[in-house]
């Protein structure tokens, strides 16, 4: 077998790591050792633990100032969004990831336009890149507020669904 130049590097790492965390400071009994700050192997293994924790809580989207025809799929996770707000309009973005094959994410958004009473455009489809892009849009009757839908596909779990929503003032 040959070992790539990284090889010998990962070995002798992870030997370290193991016998860091296989003896005990000089001086000490097993029943009275004083407390002490974490290996870099623990404190690492902490973060990871820490980290992959967060994730599996999620990010629930936050609600609060949407307009109700702004409607995140269940299970989603935030990933950013932002407010604008002018003498014309107000409006916002809201990125998140959503759970499921894309036909459900867009089935989804669209049957939440049509049952805020918005027209749809059709979807269209754009490679950009390393993914595909699929956008379409809802609009009320009157004109004074307009949601479009970007959807991000990567082959990935989940899709990145950009939602950007604006409501006319006055």
């Amino acid at each position: 077998m040959t070992l790539k130049p990284f090889g010998p590097a990962l070995v002798t790492l992870a030997s370290l790591v193991l016998l860091a965390g296989c003896g005990q400071p000089s001086g000490t009994m097993d029943g009275d050792a004083a407390p002490s700050s974490p290996s870099a192997a623990e404190a690492a293994a902490s973060g990871i633990a820490e980290t992959l924790g967060s994730a599996a809580a999620g990010r629930p989207i936050p609600r609060d100032g949407l307009p109700d025809y702004v409607e995140t799929r269940e299970g989603g996770r935030y990933l950013t969004g932002m407010r604008f707000s002018n003498d014309q309009r107000a409006g916002g973005m809201v990125m998140y990831s959503a759970p499921g094959p894309l036909a459900d994410v867009v089935a989804f958004h669209r049957a939440s336009l049509e049952r805020h009473g918005m027209t749809v455009t059709e979807a269209t489809v754009h490679p950009v890149r390393d993914y595909i892009e699929t956008r379409f849009e809802g609009r009320t009757a009157d004109g004074r507020s307009s949601l479009s839908i970007n959807i991000i596909d990567k082959s990935e779990p989940d899709m990145i669904v950009q939602l950007n929503y604006a409501d006319e003032k006055g």
